[in-house]
């Protein structure tokens, strides 16, 4: 049987052919994510912007449901807060709980699609560690992920071909309320509905019609829509300009404000993806060629982690390189001796929906990738198909994992050298507070400090307004606010914080950049004798090189 033929089967198998051995491996993976994840809020920082609006979101969907930001994220949110309402244990429970479903999904869903148990378990355990998990700023590509690795589990379980293709629409329509490149995915997968219907020339009265209406019409219902709109901008728009600026700034090796960019008119007066290709289709092209090096680079690192998970080889130095090279050498070299052209096509002309149906969901996956930026909480989303094709790649050279004792052995090196949340490198954007949690402990302060009256907290982070109690107003520093106040080059920013009432500054290491860079004498005044500016400062903790300024009232 060709690769593709193994990976591509039509009818998955049973779960397991030893029960006890499958208990036995998800024990492990879960005893693997609790160590990863327990005191984790004694060492994940809060991250504010994109994961803290899901959240915040979630927590109003009640009373105003907003259909422009994830929508199935925030009710996942909104369903978690009748656990923990609080909003910071709230976080933390959200990525306790994704954080130790995932590595669990992955094994069923492996098991499933008749990965050998034995490799499905060390590849779970392996993406557990994987760094990539630990190191994305949201948590939204992970959700997404454990959509679709729940949708194609069920659907793995459906005897009949329209089970199939109602259970993957079902899939890809929540995915939609995820990310909205999912649209893409649900027309394919809806087109493949309408060939089959036309072939069978009938639909069933199948209850998976009923779930897949009530689900669609329910979320459709609830949120009015769902918005392709960001910040009053077509969406799609919106992230490619994003991470064009970035490229932009990449290839030209110069650094530009946002201002200095926009007066570039790269793509004349464009409001969408498409009409910035037909603008500039050279530069839009570089862009995308662009993103797949950067793709195709940063993804090999990513398979060497995965089949070489640092936790357990970091030991080796520089020899798992090559330990990876050679791995990946012989097996590219064994799959082109097994591969038949003939056995490809025969596969795709029989049809076979569930292959297409993956096909589909796996090769769209791309879009994004390529069209906007290889962002890696885009890769998590279709991490899951990589790590299919790498299992049936590496099946025929997994025997020896069957041996008790060898897996017996695996699991107890996989559970001792599995990182605790206190050695795990998360993401975070400070360099001397990156291991000091300065936003959870700003958070935590305030709310201790406060006296009840309105305070207006200036910011370089958007989010706090979802933690911290009412009577603070979050003032998040946007440059279109300050220009006002700029005359020949300087920056007013006494008669700013006058005219915006301002009471409180965090200074993370981020302002502490900005007012150092931007404000001349006056930044260095606000950074060294703030009282001179009508300020004081306050130590939030010895250890944090974060700190708040309060307005000093007479």
């Amino acid at each position: 049987m060709s690769v593709l033929q193994h990976i591509f089967k039509e009818e998955p198998g049973p779960a397991a052919g030893n029960c006890r051995l499958t208990l036995f491996y998800l024990l492990i993976i879960l005893l693997a994510g609790i160590k990863q994840v327990y005191g984790v809020q004694h060492y994940l920082d809060i991250t504010f912007f994109d994961e803290t609006e899901y959240l915040y979101r979630g927590l109003l969907l009640p009373d105003k449901p907003y259909n422009d930001w994830s929508p199935a994220y925030n009710i996942w949110y909104y369903l978690l807060s009748f656990i923990q309402h609080n909003p910071v244990d709230l976080f933390y429970l959200n990525y306790i709980i994704i954080q130790s479903a995932v590595p669990l999904l992955l094994f069923i869903f492996l098991v499933r699609y008749k990965i050998n148990p034995s490799l499905a378990f060390l590849l779970s355990l392996s993406y557990s560690l994987h760094p990539i998990v630990y190191s994305c700023f949201t948590l939204v590509g992970h959700f997404c992920l454990m959509i679709i690795l729940t949708g194609f589990i069920l659907l793995s379980l459906a005897k009949s071909d329209e089970s199939k293709l109602i259970i993957s629409l079902t899939t890809a329509y929540i995915c939609i309320f995820i990310r909205v490149e999912f649209l893409i995915i649900f027309l394919a997968i809806a087109a493949l509905w309408c060939y089959f219907i036309l072939l069978k020339r009938k639909i069933s009265l199948h209850i998976g019609y009923l779930i897949f209406a009530v689900i669609a019409v329910g979320i459709y219902v609830w949120f009015d829509g769902l918005s392709f709109k960001w910040k009053g901008m077509d969406r799609s728009y919106g992230a490619f300009m994003q991470y064009f600026y970035q490229n932009y700034v990449f290839w030209n090796k110069q650094s530009l404000t946002l201002d200095e960019f926009n007066n570039l008119k790269l793509f004349g007066n464009s409001k969408t993806m498409a009409e910035c290709l037909f603008y500039n289709p050279g530069l839009f092209i570089k862009h995308v060629l662009t993103n797949m090096l950067s793709y195709v680079i940063n993804i090999f690192k990513y398979f060497e982690d995965l089949l070489f998970p640092p936790p357990v080889f970091h030991y080796l130095g520089k020899i798992k390189h090559v330990l990876f090279f050679v791995t990946f050498v012989f097996l590219s070299f064994k799959t082109y001796k097994r591969f038949s052209l003939a056995g490809a096509i025969s596969l795709f002309r029989d049809n076979r929906n569930t292959s297409l149906i993956a096909a589909t969901f796996f090769l769209w996956s791309f879009f994004s990738l390529f069209i906007v930026y290889p962002n890696k909480h885009y890769i998590i989303i279709q991490f899951g198909w990589w790590i299919l094709i790498i299992a049936n790649i590496l099946e025929p050279y997994t025997k020896w994992l069957n041996k008790k004792w060898i897996i017996f052995s695996v699991s107890v090196i996989f559970l001792w050298l599995a990182p605790t949340a206190k050695s795990i490198n998360y993401y975070h954007d400070g360099q001397k507070d990156i291991r000091t949690q300065p936003n959870l402990k700003t958070i935590q302060y305030l709310t201790k400090n406060n006296n009840g009256q309105p305070q207006v907290l200036f910011t370089s982070e958007s989010g706090f307004y979802a933690y911290l109690p009412t009577n603070y107003k979050e003032y998040f520093l946007e440059q279109e606010d300050v220009k006002p106040y700029i005359t020949n080059g300087k920056i007013d920013i006494l008669r700013f914080f006058n005219d915006k009432q301002i009471d409180v500054i965090y200074m993370n290491e981020k302002m502490q950049r900005l007012f150092e860079i931007t404000l001349g004498e006056n930044g260095q005044t606000l950074l060294n004798e703030p009282e001179k500016m009508g300020f004081k400062k306050q130590i939030i903790n010895p250890n944090l090189q974060a700190y708040l300024l309060y307005r000093i009232h007479e």
